[in-house]
């Protein structure tokens, strides 16, 4: 069993549960990586940084091939995906936005939903 971690060095990193060894790290992001996720039945890592972009990958291709969202004008905090409908993802951000993204067209938002005052 594999599992990600994110960090404030700009890395996400897949470690082996059983030996607790990391296998790979994902350096492509410019900032402190806040929220990283495994997809429930894809071999994909969405990963979400303070450089206001979100990335997605596949730790199988050594992180090759992944794609870059510009999510937000500010720092992503959070990034989730949908275990029911496994082509959805979210992103939560610090200019108080939730987005909902489709993996399938990845640069299109399908809605955004603001926060009155607080950061997601």
């Amino acid at each position: 069993m594999k599992f990600v971690s994110c960090s404030d060095d700009n890395t996400a990193k897949i470690f082996d549960f059983a030996t607790a060894k990391e296998e790979f790290s994902f350096t492509e992001h410019k900032n402190n990586v806040q929220s990283c996720e495994w997809h429930p039945t894809m071999s994909l890592v969405i990963t979400g940084s303070k450089d206001q972009t979100v990335k997605i990958w596949d730790p199988r291709s050594g992180g090759k091939g992944w794609n870059e969202i510009a999510a937000s004008h500010n720092m992503i905090s959070c990034v989730r995906w949908n275990p029911i409908n496994g082509n959805w993802f979210l992103t939560g951000s610090k200019d108080c936005h939730i987005k909902v993204y489709d993996l399938r067209k990845p640069s299109y938002e399908i809605n955004v939903y603001a926060c009155k005052e607080d950061p997601v």
